[in-house]
């Protein structure tokens, strides 16, 4: 299972905090990979990996999470084809992400 995050552009003030809040989230649910697209939720896989190496947890280490900038949209492409047969993808974001 591939998870795809995009910047949620309709959050206000408390945008990042809650970027942040749903990467920690995914950290703890059967997700293989999760792939983070725009400035926002690069921000938050960084801190998310911040927090497993401060607490030693487990949770989204670069084997599991990749950010992409907004101009990477085709690495981000390809690396959602690692997906194995039979797998699902999800993809959250908005219309402000591009």
């Amino acid at each position: 299972r591939v998870f795809v995050m995009g910047d949620m552009g309709e959050l206000g003030g408390a945008a990042l905090a809650l970027h942040v809040e749903t990467a920690r989230r995914l950290a703890r649910k059967a997700v293989d990979r999760v792939l983070f697209y725009g400035p926002l939720s690069a921000q938050a896989c960084e801190l998310t990996q911040d927090d497993r190496a401060k607490r030693a947890v487990s949770g989204l280490g670069p084997q599991r999470a990749q950010s992409f900038a907004l101009k990477d949209y085709d690495r981000l492409l390809d690396a959602a084809k690692t997906l194995r047969r039979g797998g699902a993808i999800l993809v959250k974001g908005s219309h402000a992400t591009g």
